[in-house]
């Protein structure tokens, strides 16, 4: 049995893929009264990342005495969020491309707290270092909206430019 802290950085988030081509059918969106032509949206991703400062405190238990063993450990980690931000990646019609990058910060809590537990085996190199492969899931115990209820289109959000 032993225990660990740390301080550590950490990048987390999700990202999704819209299709516009099947769902619209339109093409180019054009102005009866300029004639000016718009650019239609052919698919967006959307990427949504946060940026925190973490310090884990976990616990772990090692079973075995030969070189290789099993190590399972359980812990929490109060993290610090540094930055939010969303992405949207656009590819129109025409085969052009856009990106435009939202800094999101103001609309997140910045304390957090992630439950974590892993389990994998540890190779004792010598005395002193050992390597060890731990998959690590982890679990948000907190809300990070700063609204409990977020409204359509709130923070976050990455929107296609206009």
């Amino acid at each position: 049995i032993s225990s660990e802290g740390s301080i550590g950085y950490a990048q987390m988030g999700w990202q999704e893929q819209h299709d516009f081509t099947s769902a619209n059918g339109y093409g180019d969106l054009i102005d009866p009264q300029t004639g000016v032509v718009y650019k239609s949206p052919k698919s967006l991703r959307a990427v949504v990342s946060y940026y925190y400062l973490e310090i884990p405190l976990q616990g772990s238990l090692h079973l075995g005495h030969a070189r290789f063993r099993s190590v399972t450990s359980i812990g929490i980690s109060p993290a610090y969020l540094l930055r939010a931000t969303s992405t949207a990646h656009l590819e129109f019609t025409d085969g052009s491309t856009e990106r435009s990058v939202s800094d999101n910060t103001s609309a997140y809590k910045t304390f957090g707290l992630f439950a974590t537990l892993s389990s994998g085996v540890s190779f004792r190199l010598s005395d002193r270092v050992e390597l060890q492969l731990q998959p690590t899931f982890r679990y948000g115990l907190l809300n990070v909206m700063r609204r409990s209820r977020p409204t359509s289109g709130a923070h976050g959000s990455p929107s296609v430019p206009g």
